[in-house]
């Protein structure tokens, strides 16, 4: 199982993700924990959790901008099968 913590330093206007050891810096993303479900196929896709997890928070054209993490579930979810296949995102 895997732990996700979420802190804000002072003078620090981002959130930092801590997975496993690894600090990653979110992109604006707003929500405070990432859905395991799209976690789960993000890291399928991307073959690790600090990459999964970096592509949850950084902003997507093809999402309007927004973070994956930040969308409906089901709009992430398909943009990682289009992935998945090949498709381009």
């Amino acid at each position: 199982m895997m732990h996700l913590l979420q802190a804000n330093g002072a003078g620090d206007s981002g959130s930092t993700f801590v997975t496993e050891g690894s600090p990653i810096r979110a992109q604006g993303a707003s929500m405070e924990r990432i859905d395991p479900v799209l976690l789960e196929a993000a890291v399928r896709v991307f073959g690790d959790r600090v990459r999964a997890i970096r592509w949850l928070t950084t902003p997507v054209p093809n999402l309007g901008g927004k973070n994956p993490a930040d969308v409906d579930i089901k709009e992430a979810l398909d943009l990682l099968t289009r992935l998945d296949h090949g498709f381009s995102a």
